[in-house]
């Protein structure tokens, strides 16, 4: 446990840390308060008797509050946060109206229905001090989207104006600014959605610690350039939102993975420019495919996921290639192994998008190699197969140089490379809208990548920079017959290419690998050292010299013996910084894996020349600055390349390291178990350390921008290391959190924890600036924070803390310790801590004594050995988390609980609370011995060891006290590195995603099937899927305004039948079945009771004439596959009879009739017009680019009479036919107590139809339900034999129904 140790001067950290909720401070009384608390010490929490000690509180509930003189909290990092009611408006009633019935032909009553919805503007606070931005938003819970709010933010500035809102309603001269608060106000927030009340709203909230008498750049200003990737995924740099659309609304989001709305690239890149507000420079990574480590053999291609559904919004097409030709990636268990190349028209919106931020894009062609298990592929290097998924730096040629039959160094090699970049010309390409059309051999080659690129980019209107390769080391060594390089001349080629293509303004290069930009020296005893890339970086039309710089700058063990333990810890800024130029790869090297574990050390030298800089890849610095010289066979070439000194800017077009324990060792390496080339640093633990990635970057960064190391050129102007160009390795075009935490969607998500990534992990705070930031809220200004090392994830102070109370919250977090040291308050990290070796020669021994020192064990009563630790989660929404870590012993342990309001990974909660458990386990054990006056050296807070007793451990000093000599009492602490336990990562509570995406709506023309049902308007049946909460229909007669004609927020369950359905006798019990699939919802059986009574009601149509078929099931019995097989039908119902074909084909199309199935409300006079309609998801404006747009032809079905029955003939000695029928009705046809089903009509007439053959030769109307056909009408018509007859039912608003037939002999 960390201990405060305080004097006069640390009195003040009993101030308040928040104002009011109106900004008057509370500091006051928080120093009357002070005078008491800050010269009180914490010595040890193992010390405390009670059974269970509490540390800390966090509120269970983010509820938001109104309540006057409030303190506000103040926030750091990344925080969730309710805010408080400041301001809020009177509620806005608003009143629809909808009148239905009356009219001509309609007998109902006019009903008026009136919805009632209300809306309100209100204000709410959110911290004290000013905020970076607002992300997340929840409403009662649940994340929603911004594009749905009129949302101002106010950053809490201290110049923001007053609100343009409140002072329209308030009067300019009564409305606050509210400076040094951040707020927010929504403008006539409609409360609908919200069951018309205002909702409990959250808010994502980031904010900076800023100290104001401190000099420290955090990592988030240093950084000037990243890295865009991932550079594969068919629409990841499409700011169009895109959907895959199949049939009956499924949509399957293709780049819209958030709830925060819009493209996912549009979040990332906002989240980029408020984490990184310096980083003007975008890597914009964009990748083809290779399938051979061999060179002559592979193909470079674009590819996709999948070819079963393109884009809706924007087809798949790259150069000139449709997603129906493409070849896929690989898949794996079902999932693309890869993310499919970006199509054309994604690139150029990406290139828009990042420049409109005003920042530059720098052009990155990314080769990824598609090779799986199992390829058969003969490996150039010797394997028995080619690895997964390599590193392209492993292309080389047929057979890897050094191996026995190896082209290189042969005139065939020239053959391989040739293959590998091809003969595609500048003159082959064409833009053609969104995209570039290759008109040349259809060959997928090297050139043909880079070429189409060149071209897209002049599409876009060009690019900042561009590079024509990367890291292509396999190859660029490659030699001729006559140790000429073939890749660099065709590298230099490209490079007088893409000049012509992109023109002067374009910076173009290379990206080298590390081991790559300064030489070659073949591995094969001969001596022989080239500048193998000099022609290249010399070229006329390069401009940079481009490194991807994963250079190691530390040599890490957890030992406490090796080599570089004196610099205290791994992330100890000095030490990094002391490896950029020195260290491995500078001053020394590995000779082999066993010097590496044994740290046998072998100097760079140059016995020779005296020229070691050319063997060192670290001495960028001599490199640039000298001439440079082959050597063949080991003697140094007379003359140099054509390299000139200080020519060409150095870019780092990579550099990064993976957030994982050591990583610093061995910063090339990452972790993805799908790869051969997955790796840990060398001696990693693999626990993760985003702390030492943070660091890494800033030793770098402050290294190179530093201009006494950092050399200006005499060649041109600027420096050697163009910093403003080294980019980070990466930051992801999906946006945090969704990628890394929705899995189901990126696989690569698992990668996160311990990868490169910088998403997400800069929102936090830099632990010194919030511990800086906390003293001076309380007054002081004496502090040192230089020894902290830390990210505060997120704290969230109520304000009513006092300074001590939030020091003590971050050192129970984070480990470091506070002491008075001649006035100034001293932080530092214990693990920052070095080791002092006290010698026993040099103690005291008074006469009391019997031993140099004496250790005291307590009571195990006392040691609390059962730690649980209350948090919020980071990857859980932020929702309250809690961990536990004890020990079992016989004796009741006591129990140490602590809440604290931090944000935290559940990998820090869980070192959290070991380090609590083992530190109150250690501090069993204290020690105390006594120093001369003359050892001032030693303080409180130092790390000592006995020289003569290493075995008892190390010792944490927590008080000296001066009696003519000093008596030191120090508790024992852990020797080794913390290691966190493993824990579990949990699912996700990130709600499902509803991109904004097309609804499927169907207009069904059906019978009426209520008696309240209109007769006129067709019904509609609704779904999605995903589903967005609602579905609504507007309608218009001419097309130019519309309105709201049906909305649900229930979809309609819509299916397709797997099998044919027979025609069956109707009203009666068919036996049969039908195997149907359901695009959503699910099925179940009913009794032969309730279906009798109207249940399990199913329209169907099998052909294109819209006649649908109602019958009804009674059993459905789910199958494993998820469709269902329906039995025991009755067919025909609602006089659908008629309609009935001899067979459904399979494919029918079924909507399940259920509440969810609306209609259109009509007036007959619309019967036989058309209507225009456009309808998509409620929670899209209708201008909505994913509302969609119909005609529909209004057909009236359900004034449609049924057709006649129990038509009847009877031929009487006259010779003349009687033909007699009973009629049905469409209105309360079931109530048998009546004598006569009621007429629904205005008056009885039928329309009864003779027909010879398929010709009509009379037609006649009738006003009841018989009519004579007289021998007469039968002469006329000249007929004999057999003749057809056809009676319908006439409605005065449809005209003739259905028909009945019966054949008559005349």
């Amino acid at each position: 446990m960390a201990t405060i140790l305080l004097g006069a001067a640390g009195a003040a950290l009993g101030s308040s840390i928040g104002g009011s909720l109106l900004g008057v401070s509370a500091a006051a009384l928080g120093r009357a308060a002070g005078a008491s608390l800050g010269g009180l010490i914490d010595q040890k929490l193992s010390g405390q008797q009670n059974r269970t000690i509490e540390s800390g509180k966090i509120d269970s509930f983010r509820l938001q509050s109104g309540t006057e003189g409030a303190p506000i909290g103040r926030a750091t990092g990344r925080n969730r946060i309710a805010g408080q009611v400041i301001w809020a408006s009177d509620f806005v009633e608003a009143i629809a109206s909808n009148t239905s019935g009356g009219g001509k032909f309609n007998t109902k009553p006019t009903v008026t229905t009136q919805a009632y919805s209300y809306s309100i503007s209100l204000a709410l606070a959110l911290c004290e001090g000013e905020i970076v931005k607002v992300g997340r938003i929840w409403a009662d819970g649940q994340e929603i989207s911004r594009s749905d709010l009129a949302m101002t933010v106010y950053a809490g500035t201290a110049d923001q104006e007053p609100d343009l809102t409140i002072a329209s309603l308030e009067g300019v001269d009564k409305t606050p600014a509210f400076r040094g608060t951040a707020y927010v106000v929504f403008d006539n927030l409609q409360l609908a959605n919200f069951g018309n009340r205002v909702p409990q709203f959250n808010f994502e909230v980031f904010r900076r610690a800023e100290p104001k008498n401190i000099e420290r750049t955090t990592v988030n200003d240093l950084l000037q350039g990243v890295a865009l990737m991932p550079g594969s995924g068919e629409y990841v740099l499409a700011t169009t939102p895109v959907n895959y659309s199949a049939d009956y609304g499924v949509n399957q989001s293709a780049n819209v993975h958030t709830n925060r709305g819009q493209a996912d690239i549009i979040h990332a890149l906002d989240d980029l420019s408020t984490d990184l507000p310096n980083a003007n420079s975008v890597l914009l990574v964009s990748s083809w495919f290779g399938d051979d480590l061999r060179c002559g053999s592979c193909n470079l291609e674009p590819k996709v996921e999948q070819l079963e559904i393109d884009g809706a919004q924007m087809p798949w097409n790259v150069s000139g290639t449709s997603r129906w030709v493409a070849r896929e990636v690989s898949k794996d268990d079902g999932r693309p192994v890869f993310g499919g190349t970006p199509s054309d028209q994604s690139v150029l919106e990406a290139i828009a998008a990042i420049s409109s931020q005003g920042k530059d894009v720098v052009f990155y062609p990314f080769v990824m190699m598609d090779i799986q298990q199992g390829n058969g592929l003969t490996d150039p290097w010797g394997g028995v197969e080619q690895a997964v998924i390599p590193w392209r730096g492993r292309v080389t040629a047929s057979v890897a140089p050094g191996r026995n039959g190896t082209p290189d160094k042969t005139a065939s090699i020239r053959e391989e490379i040739d293959a590998f970049f091809g003969n595609a010309q500048v003159s082959e390409f064409t833009p053609i809208g969104q995209t570039v059309q290759f008109t040349g051999s259809q060959q997928w080659s090297y050139r043909r990548f880079i070429l189409h690129y060149a071209h897209l980019c002049a599409l876009a209107g060009g690019v900042d920079a561009f590079c024509i390769g990367s890291e292509l080391r396999g190859l660029t060594s490659l030699r001729d017959e006559v140790s000429l390089f073939p890749v660099v001349e065709h590298l230099i080629k490209l490079a007088d290419d893409v000049r012509q293509i992109l023109g002067p303004d374009t910076k173009i290069g290379y990206a080298a690998d590390w081991t790559e930009y300064f030489g070659y020296q073949p591995a094969d005893g001969s001596g022989d050292l080239f500048f193998h890339l000099d022609e290249l970086w010399s070229h006329d039309n390069i401009d940079f010299v481009g490194i991807d710089n994963y250079m190691p700058l530390s040599d890490w063990r957890d030992s406490s013996d090796h080599l570089d333990v004196g610099w205290g810890f791994n992330a100890n800024l000095d030490y990094l910084k002391s490896n950029i130029e020195g260290g491995e790869g500078f001053d020394w090297y590995y000779a082999s894996v066993f010097d590496r574990e044994a740290q046998i050390r072998t100097p760079i030298t140059d016995g020779a020349y005296d020229e070691p800089w050319v063997y060192r890849y670290k001495d960028i610095r001599n490199w640039w600055q000298q001439w440079h010289f082959d050597r063949i066979a080991g003697v140094r070439q007379s003359g140099p390349t054509t390299w000139q000194p200080q020519s060409k800017p150095i870019w780092f077009t990579e550099f990064g390291f993976p957030a994982v324990d050591k990583g610093t060792n061995q910063p090339n390496v990452f972790i993805d178990p799908k790869s051969s080339e997955s790796s840990a640093p060398y001696f990693s633990n693999l626990e993760q350390d985003p702390v030492l990635q943070a660091n890494g970057l800033r030793a770098v960064s402050e290294y190179w921008s530093d201009d006494n190391l950092n050399p200006d050129s005499t060649v041109y102007e600027g420096k050697m290391v163009d910093i403003a160009k080294a980019h980070v390795w990466a930051w992801d075009a999906r946006p945090w959190p969704d990628f890394p935490l929705r899995t189901n969607v990126w696989s690569d998500g698992k990668n996160y924890a311990l990868g490169h990534w910088l998403s997400g992990r800069l929102g936090g705070a830099d632990l010194a600036m919030v511990v800086a930031e906390i003293c001076e809220i309380c007054g002081l200004t004496n502090y040192d924070v230089s020894a902290l090392n830390g990210i505060v994830n997120g704290l969230w102070l109520k304000g009513s803390e006092t300074g001590r109370e939030a020091l003590q919250i971050l050192m129970t977090a984070y480990d470091f310790s506070c002491v008075e040291d001649q006035g100034v308050l001293v932080f530092a990290s214990v693990v920052s801590s070095k080791v002092a070796t006290v010698t026993t020669t040099n103690l005291v021994v008074s006469n009391d004594d019997q031993d140099h020192f004496a250790i005291t064990r307590n009571a195990s009563e006392a040691v609390v050995e059962h730690v649980s630790l209350g948090f919020w989660d980071s990857d859980q929404d932020y929702q309250f988390g809690q961990l536990e870590a004890r020990k079992y012993t016989v004796n009741q342990p006591a129990q140490l609980r602590y809440e604290l309001p931090l944000v935290l990974r559940k990998s820090e909660a869980s070192k959290i609370v070991d380090r609590q458990l083992h530190h109150n386990s250690f501090a069993k054990n204290s020690i105390e011995f006594k120093l001369p006056m003359s050892e001032l050296s030693v303080a409180v807070g130092d790390v000592v060891q006995i020289d003569e007793a290493p075995q008892i451990g190390r010792f944490r000093i927590e008080s000296i006290e001066e009696q003519g000599y000093r008596i030191v009492q120090a508790v024992r602490i852990r020797s080794g590195r913390e290691v966190s336990r493993s824990v579990e990562n949990v699912a996700s509570v990130l709600t499902e995603v509803v991109a904004p995406n097309p609804i499927f709506a169907k207009f069904v023309d059906l019978p009426r099937l209520s008696d309240t049902d209109g007769e006129i308007g067709p019904y509609i049946a609704i779904t999605a899927k995903p589903w967005p909460g609602g579905g609504a229909v507007f309608s218009s007669v001419g097309g130019d305004e519309y309105s709201l004609e049906y909305v649900t927020y229930e979809r309609t369950t819509i299916g397709t039948s797997l099998q044919v359905l027979p025609k069956a006798e109707a009203h009666r019990w068919s036996e049969s079945d039908l195997l149907v699939e359901l695009t959503s919802g699910s099925l179940s059986s009913v009794t032969e009771e309730n279906l009798l009574n109207g249940a399990n009601l199913v329209a169907i149509r099998g052909t294109d004439d819209d006649q649908w078929e109602i019958f009804q099931y009674q059993y459905a019995e789910l199958q494993q596959n998820g469709s269902y097989v329906l039995s025991r039908f009755l067919r025909g119902q609602f006089g659908t009879d008629t309609l009935t074909p001899s067979v459904h084909p399979v494919g029918s199309e079924l909507v399940f009739i259920k509440p969810s199935l609306g209609q259109m409300q009509l007036p007959p006079a619309m019967l036989n017009t058309e209507k225009a309609v456009r309808y998509g998801a409620t929670n899209l404006p209708l201008n909505s680019d994913h509302f969609t747009n119909a005609e529909i032809q209004v057909l009236g079905v359900g004034a449609r009479p049924f057709a006649p029955v129990h038509l009847r003939q009877r031929k009487l000695e006259s010779g003349d036919i009687v033909l007699s029928w009973i009629r049905r009705t469409r209105a309360i046809g079931d109530f048998w107590a009546a004598s006569e089903v009621p007429l629904d009509e205005t008056e009885q007439a039928y329309r009864v139809t003779f027909y010879l053959g398929d010709q009509a030769i009379r037609s006649a109307d009738a006003s009841q339900p018989s009519y004579t056909y007289t021998l007469a009408e039968q002469n006329v018509d000249g007929v004999f034999g057999s003749i057809q007859v056809s009676v319908a039912q006439i409605s005065e608003i449809y005209g003739p129904g259905l028909e009945t037939r019966i054949s008559v002999n005349v």
